[in-house]
């Protein structure tokens, strides 16, 4: 028998619209919200589920832009080597 476990870290990058249309996506977020999880998303982004996402306590997000693209990379990364 298959034993499932719960990851120790979601990451979801880049939300966006396309994302927020799809009811199999809805439903996987439902779940990872009670999880721990990361956050990446645009600033243009205009939607309940997200202003949902980001109301949660302990929830990391971070808004990606042009100018911040590399170094929130570099952040990233060594925020996911540490939880790992």
């Amino acid at each position: 028998m298959l034993s499932v476990h719960q990851p120790a870290l979601y990451i979801v990058d880049e939300l966006g619209k396309m994302e927020l249309f799809s009811r199999e996506f809805l439903k996987f977020m439902d779940r990872v919200l009670q999880g721990n999880f990361l956050l990446t998303y645009g600033k243009k982004l205009r939607h309940p589920i997200k202003d949902r996402l980001l109301s949660l306590p302990g929830l990391e997000s971070f808004e990606i832009n042009p100018s911040n693209r590399e170094q929130l990379y570099l952040r990233l990364k060594q925020l996911i080597e540490s939880r790992l």
